[in-house]
């Protein structure tokens, strides 16, 4: 399959190297110093906790040709999507699909389609990591993956078909899911608690509490309930029971606990939060209006948010950082 993938951060990396190895022909957009490091050293990506670097040698291009892909993958933070969705809409491919975090899916797709008339795909990937000079580290929990779908509607038959050919056999799975509207916001539920815990500690996870992380698991479960009240179906089904009492939210404050005080929680989330700090507002301004319109009692969300620095402050501490 051809496939167009624009962004090649740490998402976009391991999803160039999957398709690539996995007999693709894969076209990268990139600028800029990006660009020139492709076009020099090729993409080289290394797996936490491997000594092995792989390098893939995608073609590397500064606009997006005229010819026909299979597939767009734009994998790029939120606001940085919005600048491409005409191009996208434009572009000479059966299907767009918009990977990362998005409370605003709906308008996004409408904007494509819009300039080009296509199917609209959403996705998520499971992926934390860093970027170094000459390559970067990519840690994934599990067996790679995507959660990918449309937002309720029936996807056509071709597109699905398209998606699958291009992953068959890789060591890569796709979630078909039936709503990632309903995905992407349960999934803020937990993200925007965590980076607001995140951003209060200085990004030093290490230095989590107890009672911080009792609190982020309450604010979540409020984030949850919030949601429900708003009409959204859970998805996936059953997530919202992690953070009730019992035997699950106990795996899950054991498993942040472990995250926390390892690397994992730099790779998972902290480094994340340092470089995304116009993402985690966004998605924290749309979440805060459908938890604070619920009527649902939020005070562990509503401490959370307190006990963070202004969205002022933590762009003068982490933009200049960058």
């Amino acid at each position: 399959m051809k496939i167009l993938v624009c962004g090649s951060g740490v998402i976009g990396s391991l999803l160039i190297h999957v398709l690539s190895q996995n007999g693709n022909e894969v076209t990268v957009l990139a600028r800029g110093k990006r660009r020139e490091e492709l076009e020099k050293y090729g993409l080289r990506t290394k797996f936490h906790g491997k000594k092995v670097i792989n390098t893939d040698k995608p073609r590397v291009v500064g606009e997006i040709p005229s010819e026909h892909f299979d597939l767009a993958f734009s994998v790029m933070q939120h606001e940085q999507q919005w600048n491409l969705l005409k191009t996208l809409g434009e572009a000479d491919c059966s299907a767009v699909v918009l990977v990362g975090n998005n409370l605003s899916a709906p308008e996004m797709k409408q904007q494509i389609i819009e300039a080009g008339g296509k199917t609209v795909l959403f996705g998520f990937q499971g992926t934390g990591g860093n970027r170094y000079e000459d390559y970067t580290e990519v840690l994934s929990l599990h067996k790679p993956s995507m959660v990918l779908g449309g937002l309720g509607e029936t996807i056509p038959a071709e597109i699905t078909h398209i998606v699958n050919e291009t992953f068959a056999g890789a060591d890569f799975e796709i979630k078909w899911m039936d709503d990632m509207d309903a995905w992407y916001k349960c999934h803020a539920a937990f993200i925007v608690p965590i980076a607001r815990l995140c951003y209060t500690v200085s990004c030093e996870l290490r230095k989590c509490t107890g009672k911080q992380r009792k609190t982020l698991l309450d604010a979540t479960s409020n984030a949850f309930e919030a949601l429900k009240k708003s009409g959204c179906l859970i998805r996936p089904e059953g997530e919202d029971t992690y953070y009730k009492s019992g035997a699950k939210r106990s795996m899950m404050n054991a498993m942040l606990y472990i995250m926390f005080k390892t690397k994992l929680g730099e790779m998972a989330a902290s480094d994340h939060c340092r470089h995304a700090v116009s993402e985690m507002e966004g998605l924290a301004v749309k979440m805060d209006e459908i938890v604070f319109n619920s009527g649902v009692e939020c005070s562990a969300y509503k401490e959370l948010k307190e006990a963070a620095p202004s969205w002022e402050e933590l762009h003068r501490i982490y933009d200049g950082k960058r």
